[in-house]
C-alpha cells in the first residue's frame, strides 16, 4: 500500500496535468484495471 505522503504527491502531480492529460491518464488506468481483472478471471478458470 502506498504511504499517504506519496499518494498526496501523486495527486499533486495529477493536478498539474492538463484536463486532457488527466483524461488520458484515467483511460490508461481504467484499461489496466480491466486487463488485471481479465487476467485474474483467466487464472481462476485455469486453476
Amino acid at each position: 500500500m502506498i504511504n499517504t505522503t506519496g499518494f498526496d504527491a501523486i495527486l499533486d502531480m495529477i493536478d498539474a496535468l492538463s484536463i486532457e492529460e488527466q483524461e488520458a491518464l484515467l483511460d490508461i488506468v481504467r484499461r489496466r484495471q480491466v486487463e488485471q481483472r481479465r487476467r485474474a478471471i483467466a487464472k481462476n478458470i485455469v486453476t
